[in-house]
């Protein structure tokens, strides 16, 4: 190759000249692969065609990259970028082209790939700080970045200094127009990144942006004045609103109607000239994305506040159950009780009680609701309503289970059931009288230590409406002596399971409960000592794995 400075022959791979050392190529092209990995080729006066295949002049390796992707061509002394039909499209500055002259920092994408073109021709204008490229490839990287977790707020002051950058503003600002239309100050930057204070606005600052807010449009302001100028004597100082996407979905009906999120505004007392077609293209594209992280942090913010605010109400649900379930620890002359609730949720389905009939008799009952949560929680505590309304009336268990079997049947979906024992202790013969429908067997454990289980008498309500023979509820009768233990549970004691999906299961609870009447005299055991020792049980059992249902203990003992 000729070196034009010296007349000395070089050969074609040298980029500078052996004699003199002058450079021989006229442009550099620096690709950025997807991967963040860089490489430079040397541009001399001929044409390059880029793309995968091992035929291209610069072969970029990336699967985004078409075989023949683009070519750059030199055509009467400068190059031109010229797309090749590629099936995912390139781009000059952020626009689609097709045969379009290159220059000094140009910024091409093809693919995911960006390519930065340097003229080294001197061709550029001396002194002149060109940023859209910079600014471009910046955001190019950020949105590369952004495949992996990055916080709105980090979306938010990324995109907001990359303006700063780009229209060299001394200061930037915004606001957000959260619960009302008037701006509400979030942050200020300054060239140096650093926070500025909204003290550092005038009343002509403020004027402008409230300006801008009105027209819902850019507010651009030359030397003061509230005209453009045409003979590129600069700008000081420019508003742009923040308007929210079609996707917005707000509760304040304001925010919803006026479509604002916020204003960004930013000032500079340096003399420039107008802002580039080139730059205002890129300006809107990084409005657009505060103007989308300002909307996705509304969205979270929205989404906490409704968040704690159903908290709350839980917790209240939470506490009201409780009280509604304090009955079942009421102190009774000839009976001990001991409760322990763990619902899988803030509020559960499981229900439990024991009601003082009249002098001599109790009702005892344990139920679980199929579900959890609110809806299940809701429906105990309307059988908890529903039985103590009942035993007003009738003290015989078949005809309170079929009355609120009737209840669920009519005013619960074909899909919610409620497994249920429920007994009626008479504490002067020591008589309990019991249906079990469909729960899990209560233990009995006997004060010579004997063990039984009271098994399913009928099915579980709310599935049949009408008896048959099969679904007969069905009466069992027991004596319930000084010295014996009930312990009631429901199916999350059971179901709960361990690191390896196994259950815990019924065999596993009777054992311990033998080994615990085994130890000593059931009969000097507290209830509350016993319930601890299940509950720990469990805990060695399951391990670290999360409860997935309601868990509930119920004990009653006879003096």
């Amino acid at each position: 190759m000729l070196c034009k400075e010296c007349g000395h022959e070089n050969p074609a791979i040298n980029s500078t000249c052996q004699n003199c050392q002058a450079k021989l190529y006229l442009a550099k092209l620096r690709i950025t692969l997807d991967s963040g990995r860089h490489q430079t080729h040397f541009l001399f006066p001929q044409n390059y065609k880029l793309g995968r295949g091992d035929e291209n002049e610069i072969v970029i390796a990336d699967p985004s990259v078409s075989r023949c992707h683009a070519e750059i061509k030199f055509e009467n002394g400068l190059f031109f970028i010229v797309d090749s039909g590629s099936k995912n499209g390139s781009l000059l500055n952020n626009s689609h082209f097709k045969h379009q002259e290159l220059h000094d920092l140009d910024c091409i994408q093809v693919g995911n790939v960006l390519l930065n073109f340097y003229d080294q021709t001197g061709r550029s204008v001396p002194g002149k700080l060109r940023t859209e490229e910079f600014v471009q490839e910046e955001f190019f990287k950020f949105s590369r970045n952004r495949r992996t977790e990055i916080t709105t707020d980090a979306v938010l002051h990324t995109m907001f200094d990359l303006v700063l950058s780009l229209i060299h503003a001394e200061k930037g600002f915004l606001f957000e127009c959260n619960q009302t239309i008037r701006p509400k100050f979030k942050f200020g930057k300054n060239t140096k990144r650093e926070l500025v204070s909204e003290n550092q606005l005038s009343q002509t600052d403020k004027l402008i942006i409230d300006e801008a807010i009105k027209l819902r449009d850019m507010k651009i302001t030359f030397n003061s004045s509230d005209s453009k100028s045409v003979d590129g004597s600069g700008w000081q100082r420019i508003a742009v609103p923040l308007i929210a996407g079609k996707g917005g979905e707000f509760q304040n009906s304001e925010v919803i109607h006026e479509g604002l999120l916020g204003v960004c505004y930013f000032c500079s007392e340096e003399k420039s000239k107008p802002i580039s077609k080139r730059k205002q293209e890129l300006l809107n594209v990084l409005i657009h994305q505060i103007s989308i992280a300002m909307e996705n942090e509304m969205l979270v913010s929205e989404a906490k506040e409704e968040k704690r605010r159903i908290s709350e109400q839980l917790l209240a649900a939470r506490k009201i159950q409780q009280k509604l379930f304090s009955n079942a620890n009421q102190k009774f002359e000839t009976l001990q009780v001991a409760t322990f609730v763990a619902p899988c949720e803030t509020v559960g389905g499981d229900y439990f009680d024991i009601v003082a009939i009249s002098g001599s008799k109790v009702a005892i009952a344990i139920g679980d609701i199929c579900g959890k949560g609110l809806p299940a929680a809701l429906l105990a505590s309307t059988v908890q309503a529903a039985i103590c309304s009942h035993l007003e009336y009738s003290t015989l268990p078949s005809e309170i289970i079929r009355k609120l079997n009737r209840l669920l049947i009519k005013s619960t979906a074909d899909s919610i059931f409620l497994t249920l024992f429920f007994g009626i202790l008479d504490l002067e013969s020591g008589i309990l009288e019991y249906i079990n429908a469909g729960h899990p067997p209560p233990i009995l454990v006997r004060r010579n230590n004997s063990i039984e289980e009271l098994s399913a008498t009928t099915f579980a309500l709310g599935i049949f409406e009408t008896e048959t023979e099969q679904q007969k509820t069905i009466e069992k009768t027991i004596k319930f002596e000084a010295g014996d233990i009930l312990v009631m549970y429901t199916d999350g004691v059971i179901e709960n399971r361990n690191g390896n999906k196994k259950f815990y299961g019924r065999k596993r609870l009777l054992k311990l409960m033998q080994s615990i009447s085994a130890t000593g005299n059931i009969r000097r055991r507290k209830l509350e000592t016993i319930l601890k020792n299940i509950v720990d049980d469990l805990s060695d059992f399951s391990g670290e794995e999360r409860q997935e249902d309601d868990l509930t203990l119920f004990a009653v003992k006879r003096k």
